[in-house]
């Protein structure tokens, strides 16, 4: 665990959120944010704030944000959550996380959707060896719930559909 948060069990943590929708580059921005970074304090461990909960570590403290910008001791997380007015997006036991700013990360949205599908064509190939029961759920959920299809497909007419939509769009 991080010397620097042990000292702050219970003690509040600001939080700038680096936040988009998949697929649409907050990866890139914290890239980028982190080598320009690297000589002025700004974390160069993982951010990623489902990676950090799954592993269950604590993020860490970023040296570059100013005083004059957060009076608490401030990180910066990585999120494809929502933004719910007055409450923390994300918890970290021991800490409490108060929003003070955002990065939002916006792309076009016929990019994200193409970059969406070939992602959740990778994800269902290897959700391919699942038990039949999870299986069934993540197609209800990926192709009904989230995609807006009438009906899940399996694995080589979703492959095939994909190569049909990557070629429909680029023949514009």
């Amino acid at each position: 665990m991080n010397q620097f948060f042990r000292l702050l069990t219970g003690k509040r943590v600001n939080v700038i959120w680096i936040t988009s929708y998949p697929k649409s580059g907050s990866t890139w921005v914290n890239t980028v944010l982190k080598r320009a970074g690297r000589d002025i304090g700004y974390p160069q461990g993982n951010n990623d704030v489902y990676k950090l909960s799954d592993n269950n570590d604590k993020p860490e403290i970023c040296a570059a944000v100013k005083a004059r910008y957060s009076d608490y001791p401030c990180t910066v997380l990585k999120t494809h959550s929502a933004y719910k007015k007055n409450t923390e997006l994300h918890k970290f036991r021991g800490l409490k996380l108060i929003n003070c700013g955002f990065i939002h990360v916006y792309r076009n949205p016929l990019d994200v959707l193409l970059s969406y599908i070939n992602f959740s064509r990778k994800q269902y190939q290897n959700f391919e060896n699942m038990n039949r029961g999870k299986r069934e759920k993540y197609k209800k959920l990926l192709f009904i719930d989230m995609l807006g299809f009438r009906q899940p497909f399996d694995i080589d007419t979703w492959l095939n559909m994909h190569s049909i939509i990557s070629r429909s769009m680029n023949s514009r």
